[in-house]
């Protein structure tokens, strides 16, 4: 008996200590990481610590470009999430682009006010693109954190 409760121990101990294998590649990215995307709102944000901040009483456009480094997988997205720190309303596109620039698959989230926002899944990426993360950003509004998570 105490032979089969040492043994019972052993093995729920070492399933413990097992690390857990997930098939996602996830990035967080600071804010401060996206850039204006007209050139004539560069002097319109701000790279602060926490995030790019919009400086102006009116909405401007944000760029946020992420890694893709599984290549061979082109299954898409795992999860994309973007913080964000305001009033109004951020809108944010998801856009896998294939090698030739031209796009292959976009998505879109939006929410009012300070939080996470979720952009839907890509279910599909070209094995030579890329992908961006686009947004409105609303006055005085700041884009914290972008989380972007591939399949593996």
């Amino acid at each position: 008996m105490k032979f089969k409760l040492l043994a019972s121990i052993s093995v729920f101990g070492c399933a413990l200590l097992t690390p857990q294998v997930y098939a996602e590649n996830a990035h967080a990215y600071n804010g401060s990481y996206c850039t204006n995307y007209l050139a004539s709102d560069a002097t319109d944000v701000a790279h602060q610590y926490n995030g790019i901040r919009n400086t102006t009483g009116s909405s401007l456009y944000v760029t946020c470009p992420v890694a893709v480094d599984e290549i061979a997988v082109t299954s898409g997205t795992s999860r994309v999430w973007v913080h964000y720190s305001g009033s109004g309303t951020v809108n944010c596109n998801l856009y896998s682009m294939n090698g030739n620039g031209s796009i292959n698959q976009s998505r879109s989230g939006s929410r009012s006010g300070t939080g996470w926002l979720s952009i839907p899944n890509l279910t599909s990426e070209d094995y030579w693109g890329s992908s961006v993360i686009y947004c409105s950003v609303p006055a005085y509004g700041v884009i914290n954190t972008v989380w972007f998570g591939e399949n593996t």
